[in-house]
């Protein structure tokens, strides 16, 4: 409260009183300008800075370098930490009345199951190969090692596990065609995953001649997907379906694109409009003959078309409600 006096010309003695000064200063001093939060690895973390019942509101919130901050509602944010991201981030903020702050994450780490990758191999003349099961596999905590913990063994041939990473397959006499086996990876901390191996016994006559697509020509929607197949044919008359190891290509990758899952090879989805060719390719020998022409999507037609009578045998139609973009005709 404001006190003020004094002397009339009288030599009345007079007091004023005015009410109690406010600052915006002084109430961002009730408000932490550098906060702490914390959260564990791949979790988010709810926060807020300015209490509910301030005056004040947040005027800026940077991003942070390693998540994304993501409004909840009224005054409350989520920090999402990047996947795999542990250590510290921070952002600044600047509130209604200019204070500026600093809100710093702790992000505590917690151990990331590793990610095992398929293997593809071949093996000619039933020659025994050794595979590097470890070489594409990852593990997302530095400094922590992986092992193969177990594998199943083929129908057809066996495999010995090295110690190393390694596993060697060995082939039963005479034999020709695909078998497969799994392992699992594990870590330090026990986390694990598991990976197929695809071995492709062959003789050294069976020449890879060619690659065989279906469909071979196609027409497709926008939006739609579509799971292509890849046939591989060699020269002593036999075949492989390679669809899982074969690399597939899209001409223009914006018009049609390819799943980059290993588990979904040679699934594709058509973006846009216009006539693109797909390719598949193993071990260097390549085919490119399957056409695929994207179409729009049909015209949606509206609930409802409003008419009004101008005279002279003409009606007017209002096509308002018609949410299509394309042109069409009645």
């Amino acid at each position: 409260m404001k006190l003020s006096y004094y002397f009339t010309f009288a030599g009345l003695f007079v007091l004023l009183f005015s009410g109690c000064e406010s600052s915006d200063n002084a109430v961002s001093t009730s408000i932490d300008l550098n906060p702490l939060f914390q959260t564990q690895e791949d979790e988010a973390v709810s926060f807020g800075v300015v209490p509910a019942t301030s005056e004040l509101f947040l005027s800026a919130l940077e991003q942070p370098a390693n998540g994304e901050i993501i409004s909840v509602g009224v005054g409350r944010y989520l920090y999402v930490p990047e996947k795999h991201f542990n250590g510290r981030d921070s952002i600044g903020f600047t509130l209604s009345d200019n204070a500026q702050g600093t809100i710093t994450f702790e992000v505590t780490p917690v151990n990331d199951a590793p990610l095992a990758g398929d293997d593809v191999i071949a093996s000619i003349d039933g020659e025994k190969v050794t595979i590097p099961l470890l070489f594409n596999d990852v593990e997302f905590d530095a400094g922590d090692r992986l092992h193969i913990s177990d594998i199943t063994q083929p129908n057809k041939g066996e495999v010995t596990d090295n110690g190393d990473g390694t596993v060697d397959f060995s082939p039963p006499e005479k034999f020709v065609g695909t078998v497969r086996f799994s392992y699992e990876v594990s870590d330090q901390s026990s986390a694990s995953d598991r990976a197929n191996v695809d071995v492709f016994v062959i003789s050294g006559e069976a020449r890879l001649i060619g690659i065989e697509l279906t469909p071979a020509v196609l027409t497709l929607q926008q939006g739609a997907s579509v799971q292509f197949k890849a046939v591989a044919i060699f020269a002593d008359t036999t075949s492989a379906d390679i669809t899982t190891v074969a690399e597939w290509v899209s001409s223009d990758p914006a018009l049609l694109s390819f799943n980059d899952k290993p588990e979904a090879r040679g699934f594709a989805t058509a973006k846009s409009r216009g006539l693109v060719s797909v390719s598949a390719s193993f071990n260097g020998i390549s085919v490119s003959t399957t056409t695929v022409n994207i179409l729009s999507k049909a015209p949606v037609a509206p609930e409802s078309v409003s008419g009004k009578y101008v005279g002279n045998g003409v009606i007017t139609l209002d096509w308002s409600a018609d949410a299509d973009v394309d042109h069409y005709n009645i």
